[in-house]
């Protein structure tokens, strides 16, 4: 299948994943003991939530964005040019993905 077959394939496990850790989520809460139960979905924690996740999405898809420009600007100077900028940027996302990741737990 090619191409398609990977993103299918993508597809399906990320959904899976999903459906199992909600499962696992679900599990969790049910043995948490306290004085009333809690509501299965609350819009107040939803709305603070949407307020964080925001402002950190949209940075995250301009960053993206960005480097795709940038990719295109760079695949016009020749095959040694674009090696040299990928070899730095797989470096530079190493690192950077290590504090957005940190990041992204905090604000969490």
């Amino acid at each position: 299948m090619g191409v398609a077959g990977v993103a299918w394939a993508t597809f399906l496990c990320q959904g899976i994943s999903c459906i199992l850790a909600m499962i696992v989520v679900f599990r969790r809460l049910d043995k948490i003991e306290g004085k009333e139960k809690t509501p299965l979905f609350d819009l107040q924690l939803l709305k603070q939530i949407v307020m964080i996740a925001i402002p950190s999405s949209l940075q995250q898809s301009f960053i993206s964005i960005g480097n795709i420009m940038i990719q295109s600007m760079i695949n016009g100077f020749g095959a040694p040019v674009m090696a040299g900028y990928s070899a730095a940027v797989k470096l530079n996302n190493l690192v950077i993905t290590s504090f957005t990741t940190l990041g992204n737990g905090i604000s969490n």
